[in-house]
């Protein structure tokens, strides 16, 4: 009787062991049938690196993933075709956050609002849960945060012509006609990608108005032919009239500007963070402080306060995902520290979630990240008006640029169309 239980408590163990591995395979077999695609508007090495973490993400799920990279305005437009098609993409990630919202209000993302909330004490601030959310539900969790800490320079470039970095108006004035007679382009713009510009009138708006007339700008609170508005976009006209953006500042995309700052081409380029990673890539020989830096835009108004635009990537789940759970698994992933820190080591990229360690940033980095801790931060103006109004206000950039005579107009065209998208939103 004795040998009898011991054979069947041995069957027993045979049975469960057999059960569990076959368990495994059927998992790893069925995660390695699924496959993910994946839809970003991150270009070049962004776009690289972003492809490594999600290889990282198929080495721990052994679920596929298709990465799209599709820069721009054009992500939205082939989202959408594909959303209409009935084929969308599982999972997007861009920062128009304005536009995941609009998305949301049309039915096509899915609520993640499980997934997301009870991680929200995880994140650097609330400001980057609650630009997600549409009717107090969340649509996509915060992945990325970025950080336009001011005007990057060379060095090498200023030591040599013997300039230091302008700390007023009238400095900067000065050290961009030193710059033009020595033949350098003062201030490069890259406005042929349009949104650049709208960074750079938001530093100036800033400057001018501080945080409060940033935000009611976003908001439609006040006009664009506010008297503060227009003093701001005076400024620009005149450094366009002066010849400091260059003979044609939308004849290149920003891509380039970072190559020219590397090689002490240009005076200086508004940009976020990500600049240190083209820099990182293409210019290693380069050191952050030694050979490039940056300085917040100059004051105008000594009573106004340094403030930074931050802004952020988010990753969405269409809501017809045939691979809902698998897509959920890799954005609770992304919006973790694990995979947060895996990018910020990489370079160029500011992690959302408060426990990726400072020490684990590129020293340009980290300068971004001390900056947003002294600075006053807000959110990203044109990601956060209608999408329709971000589309027109960076034309008119592209027109103010190339016609500074024009503010006037400008403003009325811009305030015009406000009035009637806003209320249709």
């Amino acid at each position: 009787m004795k040998n009898v239980k011991l054979f069947f408590v041995a069957l027993l163990v045979i049975l469960i062991v057999t059960s569990s591995a076959f368990v495994l395979l059927a998992f790893s077999a069925n995660s390695a049938e699924k496959e993910l695609v994946v839809y970003s508007g991150w270009e070049l090495t962004e776009a690289e690196n972003f492809v490594k973490v999600l290889d990282l993400f198929t080495q721990k799920t052994g679920i596929k993933i298709v990465h799209n990279s599709i820069p721009g305005e054009e992500l939205k437009t082939v989202t959408l075709t594909r959303i209409a098609g009935g084929n969308p993409p599982d999972l997007i990630a861009t920062t128009y956050i304005s536009w995941l919202r609009w998305l949301a209000e049309k039915n096509t993302l899915a609520d993640v609002t499980d997934l997301i909330e009870p991680m929200e004490d995880e994140f650097i601030g609330p400001s980057f849960v609650d630009a997600a959310k549409y009717e107090s539900r969340i649509y996509a969790g915060p992945f990325k945060a970025w950080i336009k800490p001011g005007l990057y320079y060379n060095e090498n470039l200023y030591k040599k012509l013997g300039l230091k970095e302008p700390q007023t108006w009238d400095e900067l004035l000065n050290i961009c006609d030193k710059l033009k007679m020595a033949g350098i382009e003062p201030i490069a713009s890259g406005g042929k990608a349009s949104w650049n510009l709208a960074d750079f009138m938001e530093g100036i708006i800033l400057r001018v108005g501080g945080s409060q007339l940033h935000k009611k700008l976003t908001d439609h609170e006040i006009a664009w032919t506010d008297p503060k508005v227009k003093e701001a976009f005076e400024l620009i006209a005149d450094l366009a009239k002066r010849g400091y953006f260059g003979s044609d500042p939308l004849a290149e995309d920003w891509t380039f500007q970072i190559a020219r700052l590397g090689r002490g081409e240009i005076g200086m380029f508004n940009m976020g963070n990500w600049l240190n990673l083209t820099m990182l890539r293409d210019f290693p020989e380069l050191e952050w402080e030694k050979d490039y830096n940056v300085f917040p835009f100059p004051v105008i108004y000594p009573e106004i306060p340094i403030a930074l635009v931050t802004g952020g990537d988010w990753v969405a789940i269409t809501k017809d995902s045939k691979n809902i759970e698998e897509a959920k698994m890799l954005l609770k992933w992304l919006a973790g520290s694990e995979a947060q820190e895996f990018m910020v080591k990489l370079g160029g990229w500011v992690a959302t979630n408060k426990n990726v360690s400072l020490d684990a940033y590129i020293p340009a980095d980290r300068t971004a990240v001390e900056y947003s801790i002294k600075y006053e931060i807000v959110q990203d103006l044109d990601h956060n008006t209608p999408p329709e109004f971000t589309t027109l206000l960076r034309k008119k950039l592209q027109e103010l640029w190339t016609q500074p005579d024009r503010v006037e107009d400008i403003l009325t065209e811009l305030e015009t169309e406000a009035k009637r998208i806003y209320s249709a939103n």
